[in-house]
């Protein structure tokens, strides 16, 4: 089983830089979710039936974030593999 990655820096600063840019950029991550990805969504949506939507928004918002990190990340080490 593969391990889950540790996050650089470098790949947290450029998530954290497209957030700051795109005011829909959670928005655009959830609907890239929702296709790619159904299982997921539906478990970080489903959240927002239970409690407050405060609490739901920075749910969603926090594991999309860890998503995004360690996809980022896994994507990264991959390239390095392939071209070093």
């Amino acid at each position: 089983m593969p391990n889950i990655p540790l996050v650089s820096g470098d790949i947290s600063k450029g998530i954290i830089a497209s957030m700051e840019h795109d005011p829909d950029y959670f928005q655009n991550l959830c609907d890239r979710l929702k296709n790619e990805n159904p299982l997921i969504y539906y478990m970080i949506t489903a959240a927002q039936e239970h409690s407050n939507p405060d609490f739901s928004t920075g749910y969603i918002k926090g594991v999309c974030t860890a998503y995004v990190l360690i996809e980022a990340q896994m994507e990264a080490d991959e390239m390095n593999a392939r071209w070093g």
